[in-house]
C-alpha cells in the first residue's frame, strides 16, 4: 500500500494543483462546473464497477419488499460505456484550460521567487522556468 500510494501521492498532488489554476483561470461558471466534473470524473467511474454499489443500489435500489430493477445488466453496461466516452470527450474539453494553468507555472514559479528575499542567480532562475517554457515553444511550433 505505500508503495501504491508513494507512485499516486505526487501525480495526485498536481493534478489538484493544476486544478485549482485552472479554477482561478476560468471566469464563467459554466466552465468551472465542467473543471470539477472532469476532476471528480476518475471517482465516479470507479464506482460504477464497485458491484455493492452498482448491484445494491443502482441497478436494484431498496425502495420496498418487491424492487422492480431499473434496468437490465446489458443496458448497465451499455451505459457505463457511454459514460466513459462522454467523461473522455470532457477531459479532451477541459484540456486546453489545464494546459494553460501548466503554462502559467513559470509566471508563478518567477512571480514566487520575486517575492524570497536575498538575490537570485540567472541560472537558478533558468533551470526553474526552462523545462516549462520548452513545452510552451513545442505547443506553439505545433499550431
Amino acid at each position: 500500500c505505500s508503495l501504491i500510494g508513494a507512485f499516486l501521492t505526487f501525480p495526485g498532488l498536481r493534478l489538484a494543483q493544476m486544478h485549482l489554476d485552472a479554477l482561478n483561470l476560468a471566469t464563467e461558471k459554466i466552465t468551472q462546473t465542467l473543471l470539477h466534473i472532469n476532476f471528480l470524473a476518475p471517482l465516479l467511474m470507479v464506482l460504477l464497477w464497485v458491484k455493492p454499489i452498482t448491484k445494491d443500489y443502482i441497478m436494484n435500489p431498496p425502495l420496498g419488499k418487491e424492487s422492480v430493477p431499473l434496468m437490465s445488466e446489458d443496458t448497465f453496461d451499455t451505459m457505463r460505456l457511454w459514460i466513459i466516452i462522454l467523461l473522455c470527450a470532457l477531459r479532451l474539453a477541459m484540456m486546453r484550460s489545464h494546459l494553460q494553468a501548466y503554462l502559467n507555472l513559470a509566471q508563478k514559479c518567477m512571480d514566487q521567487m520575486k517575492k524570497e528575499a536575498g538575490r537570485i542567480s540567472t541560472i537558478d532562475l533558468q533551470k526553474m522556468v526552462n523545462p516549462i517554457m520548452k513545452y510552451s515553444l513545442q505547443i506553439s511550433c505545433m499550431n
